[in-house]
C-alpha cells in the first residue's frame, strides 16, 4: 500500500475512535439522535421525553382546573406551575389562604401528581 492511503485510513480510524469517545451536544450533526448516527433514540431519551409529556399534561390539567374556577382571583390564573416526574411546584401570589389551599387541592386532585410543593404567597 502507498503511504498516502495508509495515512488516510489511519485518519479515518482516529476520527471514528474520537466520535465513539466524545459525546457531542444534542442536535449536533453527530449527536446520538442525529441522521449521521442512525437517528435512533436510546431508552433513556425516550423515557425522558415520555416523562416530559406526562408532566406537561399534569401542568395543563392543573392550569385548566384553576382557570375553570371562577371563584378564584385573577392572580390565581397567573401562578407558575412546574411539574417534574409528577412533583408539582406552585409559585406566585394569591388573594388569601383559602385560595392558596384551593389551588393546592386542585393540583393534588390531578391524576399522577405525586406531591405538591406549594410556594404560593398571599398578596394584598
Amino acid at each position: 500500500m502507498k503511504p498516502t492511503v495508509l495515512i488516510v485510513l489511519a485518519a479515518i480510524v482516529l476520527v471514528f475512535a474520537w466520535l465513539s469517545v466524545v459525546k457531542p451536544a444534542k442536535g449536533h450533526f453527530f449527536g446520538a439522535n442525529s441522521w449521521a448516527m442512525g437517528g435512533h433514540k436510546d431508552a433513556a431519551t425516550q423515557l425522558n421525553e415520555q416523562e416530559s409529556v406526562d408532566d406537561r399534561a399534569i401542568s395543563q390539567k392543573i392550569r385548566q382546573a384553576i382557570v375553570d374556577d371562577k371563584d378564584l382571583s385573577l392572580n390565581a390564573d397567573n401562578i407558575k406551575i412546574t411539574t417534574f416526574n409528577g412533583y408539582v411546584t406552585l409559585k406566585g401570589t394569591v388573594k388569601d389562604q383559602q385560595e392558596k389551599n384551593s389551588i393546592e387541592h386542585k393540583a393534588l386532585a390531578v391524576e399522577h401528581v405525586r406531591h405538591v410543593n406549594n410556594q404560593l404567597t398571599i398578596g394584598i
